[in-house]
């Protein structure tokens, strides 16, 4: 019975990494549009656009890492 638990949770923990793995893929190719769009916009509002997508790679790393 403990086996069988275990194993479960160990699945279970899989699944959650995996997840993890594919929502952190999909942000990072929605980042990539994302500075594509800045790479385009003129210098004045490229920086409070670089100022947004830190913080926003700060936010993912912590909600990933942790």
């Amino acid at each position: 019975m403990r086996n069988l638990m275990i194993k479960y949770i160990i699945k279970i923990n899989t699944i959650n990494q995996i997840i993890k793995i594919a929502v952190f893929k999909i942000l990072l190719g929605l980042l990539s549009i994302f500075s594509v769009k800045i790479a385009k916009t003129p210098t004045k509002d490229r920086k409070i656009n670089n100022i947004i997508d830190t913080k926003i790679n700060r936010k993912l790393m912590i909600i990933f890492f942790i």
